[in-house]
Order: structure tokens, then C-alpha cells, then sequence
């Protein structure tokens, strides 16, 4: 017999062969203009990935391919991330798409995941997954820990929970984040109602597996929900400073009513004084007027010491703060001098490209709100939007 000569064979062909699980198709000259996608498109609204291994495996290889950077949306066991994909694509019109995952040479489908691919700068568009997708139990904590993993930002809808559910639910996103190798996870929190336990189960999972978790004010609003979001996800982009990571372009969906953030209601007494709003943060502040304004940049600052509360978007804080300080400065002594007064309760310029806006806070007393807006933005529009706010917050 003679030896067999194995040298030409590969060292592991089961390895080899999962390579093919995540393929990125060849396109046709109908869809040049889509780039690197995974599967193959099979309608307007549907793609579809044959493969040979474990779904998770195969989204973790085409990731490692290197894809546009994505968001993913979670929820807490409750399909809730499906819905609000589902809402968001009938509020901005954007289509609410799916990708088969099928086993090759069977076709057997293995798992669905929703996603939106939402507008971005530059003609680009940001993909959203919904990250409770349609398979198997085993299949679905899988990619679900797999999208958190590869995503660069994520977001979880919090809902209110009966107390064991919330606790099952909160050790699964904690067996999620521990799961996580490499850099932390960045996370943004969206609930839909505040309440001490999620202030206590959020506090809880905060650096676990080295992740950073921040909470958006309350609000079930589909719409408000998304300008938290798109914020969100815009700041963390510009802070990469990555030419390959999209900036949302669409940020306000509408005029949309405002979220309610309440103090948890006091136990009970004979007489229960009614919940009081909570003041919002600067940061929670500053992320609501950006999201209803399309700002380009903002920040706020305390006009006595130029010191710094809250900043968004890549022009520096310090820079907004000092020109805004000097402007205000500029427009007070012109109203002395034309014996107007030195109060300014609003200074706008237009230059280049952009408006700058600056404005006391009425809910910050001694603070002041820098905005840069696109030069189109109209002052009606803003300034409504600006004056909802505050209404809201006093």
C-alpha cells in the first residue's frame, strides 16, 4: 500500500469550509451601487445567507471582513426591539428589511434578523439590528451576544418588568456584557418610564465586562426615542473621528410630544403629594435640543465662569463657549451704547454654512446654549422647538 501524501491537503477542512458561511455575494450591476452586503438580495426587502455553521459564527466572519459600522437595538427578552423597528420604519418611512439565514444545501431557515438601514451623511446609511432576531432559544442568545459584540454603539429599551421578570431579565444582560472579550460595550439606555429599579439594575450592570452605560430621559415616543438615539449615536461617532463611520443625516422625524421623566411615586400615605418632573441633566438637556433642532453642534456653558456642562458634536466645547462668551460680550456693550440695555435674551449670527444661536436656559439659571444649525434651518421651527423644551421642563 502505498503511503497517502497528505501535504497538499488543509490542515482543517471543516474550518475551511465555514468560510463559505458568510460569503459576501458577488453583486450584478443592479446593485453595485449597495457595496459589501451580507447574502444575496432576493426582493426590495429581503436578503438571504446560506451557510454552513452556527448563524452566530457566520455573522462573527463577515464581520470580521470588515462591514460598515452598525447599531444594535436590544431589549429585555420582550421582542420590544422588533416593534419599535417596526414603528421607527412607519414614522420615518425608512423600510423595515430582513436577512434569512438558511443552511446551505437545504435551505432550512435558521434564524431572521430585522434591520433599517436609516440615512446617513454623504449619501451613506447607518444599519440598525434588532438584535432579538427569529430563531431557536440557543441560536437567538447567540446573535444576540454576537451583535452586541460587534456593534460600535448599542441601545437597550428598558421597560417596566414585574420584579422577577426584570430580575431574570437584567442576569441575562449581564451574562450578555460578561460574554463580551476585548473593549468594553458603549450603551445607551432608552426607557420607556422611570422607576427605582432601573435605576438600581442599570447602576448594577455599569463597567461590567468593562461596559459604559448611559440613560436617556424616559420616553415611550417613537419619535423622541430616535432623536436620543440618532444623538447618541452621532456623538460617539464623531468622537472615533473614523472617516468609515456614518453620521446620521435625518435626526428630527417631526414635531413630537416630550418625553416625561417623574420622580418614582412616594409610597402610599393618606394624602400623596403628586410627583414632581425631575430636572433633566445638562447632558440630558443639550441631547433633547440637538435631536429637535438638527443641530450641527451645541454646547452649554456657564456664562460667569465659561465652564463647560454639556457638549455635542466635533466642534470643540471650548471654542463654542469662548466665541459665544465674546459674541454675548459684543452684543451687550452694542445695547448699552444705544442706551437698549445690556440684558440679551438672544443673539443669532449666520455665517457661512451654519447659525450660530446663543440663548439663556431657563431651566439652568446663569448657563447659556450654543447651537450651530444649518444655515437652511428655519427660526420659526427652532425656536418652537426650543421653547417646547422649556415649557416642558418648568
Amino acid at each position: 500500500m502505498q503511503p497517502t501524501d497528505r501535504s497538499q491537503e488543509p490542515a482543517d477542512p471543516w474550518s475551511e469550509a465555514t468560510q463559505l458561511a458568510t460569503e459576501i455575494m458577488d453583486h450584478s450591476a443592479s446593485e453595485a451601487s449597495e457595496g459589501r452586503d451580507l447574502g444575496k438580495k432576493v426582493s426590495e426587502h429581503v436578503r438571504e445567507l446560506f451557510v454552513v455553521c452556527d448563524p452566530a459564527e457566520a455573522l462573527r466572519q463577515h464581520f470580521e471582513l470588515g462591514v460598515t459600522p452598525f447599531l444594535a437595538l436590544h431589549d429585555l427578552g420582550t421582542g420590544k426591539s422588533r416593534d419599535y423597528l417596526a414603528a421607527l420604519s412607519q414614522a420615518s418611512g425608512w423600510p423595515l428589511r430582513r436577512l434569512h439565514i438558511r443552511r446551505q444545501g437545504f435551505g432550512t431557515t435558521l434564524a431572521s434578523l430585522h434591520y433599517i438601514d436609516c440615512p446617513a451623511q454623504n449619501q451613506r446609511a447607518l444599519r440598525i439590528y434588532a438584535s432579538d432576531a427569529e430563531a431557536e432559544s440557543g441560536v437567538r442568545i447567540a446573535i444576540r451576544r454576537q451583535l452586541l459584540a460587534s456593534a460600535m454603539s448599542n441601545a437597550l429599551l428598558a421597560e417596566e418588568l414585574p420584579e422577577q421578570v426584570a430580575t431574570l431579565a437584567y442576569a441575562c444582560l449581564r451574562d450578555d456584557l460578561l460574554s463580551r472579550h476585548g473593549a468594553g460595550v458603549s450603551m445607551l439606555v432608552l426607557p420607556q418610564a422611570r422607576s427605582p429599579r432601573l435605576q438600581q439594575d442599570v447602576q448594577a450592570l455599569q463597567h461590567v465586562g468593562g461596559a459604559h452605560i448611559e440613560v436617556a430621559p424616559a420616553t415611550n415616543a417613537i419619535t423622541a426615542g430616535w432623536a436620543l438615539l440618532a444623538s447618541y449615536w452621532n456623538r460617539e461617532a464623531a468622537q472615533m473621528s473614523m472617516p468609515q463611520v456614518p453620521m446620521i443625516a435625518r435626526i428630527n422625524l417631526g414635531p413630537t410630544p416630550m418625553p416625561v421623566v417623574s420622580r418614582p411615586a412616594a409610597p402610599a400615605r393618606p394624602v400623596a403629594a403628586p410627583a414632581q418632573p425631575q430636572p433633566l441633566s445638562a447632558a440630558e438637556y443639550l441631547t433633547l435640543v440637538a435631536g429637535r433642532t438638527e443641530a450641527l453642534g451645541a454646547c452649554i456653558f456657564n456664562v460667569a465662569t465659561r465652564a463647560i456642562e454639556a457638549h455635542g458634536g466635533s466642534v470643540p466645547a471650548n471654542d463654542l463657549a469662548q466665541q459665544a462668551h465674546a459674541l454675548l460680550m459684543a452684543v451687550a456693550r452694542a445695547g448699552d451704547a444705544l442706551a437698549l440695555g445690556r440684558m440679551v435674551s438672544e443673539t443669532t449670527a449666520t455665517v457661512g454654512d451654519a447659525q450660530l444661536v446663543i440663548r439663556p436656559i431657563r431651566v439652568r439659571p446663569g448657563c447659556a446654549l450654543v447651537l450651530l444649525l444649518p444655515r437652511t434651518a428655519g427660526a420659526d421651527a427652532w425656536r418652537r422647538e426650543l421653547e417646547q423644551i422649556d415649557a416642558a421642563m418648568t
